[in-house]
């Protein structure tokens, strides 16, 4: 006698099994797609198994009753969203990693240069002991130099023809060759204006102020300002990945000194303007 059919038992297990095996098939199929296969696959296994049991008999039984579980509106939209959730998280870690690896071509993260300290010998003189740590400091500076000098040259973008085969827009371009881009339009034309202020700074002092009217303090102090900030913002302008990397006090000097230098700037310009006509008025008023 054949076994009875019975009505599938559908518990917690088999749900989160299919949830599962739904956001496999979210993250490379449509909607559409989604539940075609989630109708079909679990028809197909319910009467895969009613085949098993009745391999002796001739009985039918609804599809209806053959279906373990019919997603309903609400789990099939939950399902979308924690997939579409996914696929973004997705998208994210791969911007990440793509950064990441593009700081790491650009030479932006090194390992720091753990040097162990000078450590005087025993029973040594003071004087071999201080030409001893002399050549040390001097080696290590050296060191210093050289290192920034073989980073210098590694930094230089290097371009390839083949790279050239992914650009698609003229964005494209634009962004492969930024660094040219930005050594023509603005590195070079912002190292022509402030050499020519410097060398107007000079012409000025020199020239109309008669050798910096007589040595005085404020103009002396003004040129040697020009001419770090010049340095220093030249540098910045080129985009530089070993000064970026290595020279950060410089930079915050540089932008203490300059706002500094503004601030005394608005305090003699304040005060030139009350000298001409404050002054200038009070004597006229009095003497009338």
């Amino acid at each position: 006698k054949p076994l009875p059919l019975q009505k599938p038992v559908y518990d917690k297990t088999l749900r989160d099994s299919e949830k599962h095996d739904a956001l496999g098939k979210l993250d490379n199929q449509k909607h559409g797609d989604l539940v075609d296969d989630l109708q079909g696959g679990s028809t197909a296994s319910s009467s895969s198994s009613a085949q098993g049991q009745q391999a002796s008999t001739d009985l039918s039984t609804p599809s209806s009753e053959m279906l373990p579980h019919q997603l309903t509106q609400e789990e099939k939209e939950a399902l979308r969203k924690e997939a579409e959730k996914r696929r973004k998280q997705k998208e994210i870690e791969q911007h990440r990693k793509d950064f990441l690896q593009y700081e790491k071509d650009m030479g932006l993260i090194k390992k720091p240069i753990n040097r162990k300290p000078y450590k005087p010998k025993k029973n040594e003189d003071w004087w071999d002991e201080f030409l001893d740590r002399t050549e040390y400091e001097i080696q290590e500076e050296e060191e210093e130099l050289q290192e920034g000098a073989s980073e210098f040259f590694e930094d230089l973008p290097s371009y390839d023809t083949n790279d050239l085969k992914k650009a698609k827009t003229l964005w494209d371009y634009i962004v492969y060759f930024k660094y040219i881009v930005n050594l023509v339009l603005v590195a070079i034309p912002y190292l022509c204006l402030s050499f020519a202020g410097v060398v107007f700074n000079f012409y000025a002092n020199i020239a109309l102020n008669k050798g910096y009217a007589g040595g005085n303090l404020l103009l002396i102090f003004n040129s040697a300002f020009l001419i770090y900030q010049t340095i220093i913002s030249n540098l910045l302008v080129f985009e530089l990945p070993s000064y970026l990397r290595r020279h950060k006090p410089e930079r915050a000097s540089s932008f203490v000194l300059a706002a500094a230098y503004n601030v005394v700037y608005l305090i003699g310009a304040l005060k030139l303007y009350s000298m001409i006509y404050w002054e200038d008025n009070l004597e006229d008023d009095t003497s009338t």
